[in-house]
């Protein structure tokens, strides 16, 4: 099984529904559950980076450097 990252929304009676399809039936899984950011949110985060480019720290790490240290955690 391929590891994913999904956004689902909790039903009205408390159920959470993720179809994964058959390929995916009898394996185990491991589940962890944390609040969302809503979609308004998260384009109005895509916006302000569009408008503000982040410019990197000529003295600090770069960014293949911090991704392996976060990978490594």
């Amino acid at each position: 099984m391929t590891r994913m990252i999904l956004s689902a929304r909790v039903g009205a009676d408390g159920v959470l529904h993720v179809p994964l399809g058959q390929a995916e039936a009898n394996q185990e899984v491991r589940v962890t559950i944390e609040p969302g950011v809503p979609s308004s949110k998260v384009q109005e985060l895509l916006d302000d980076i569009a408008h503000h480019p982040f410019k990197a720290d000529p003295d600090g790490p770069s960014v293949v450097d911090m991704l392996r240290e976060d990978r490594n955690r």
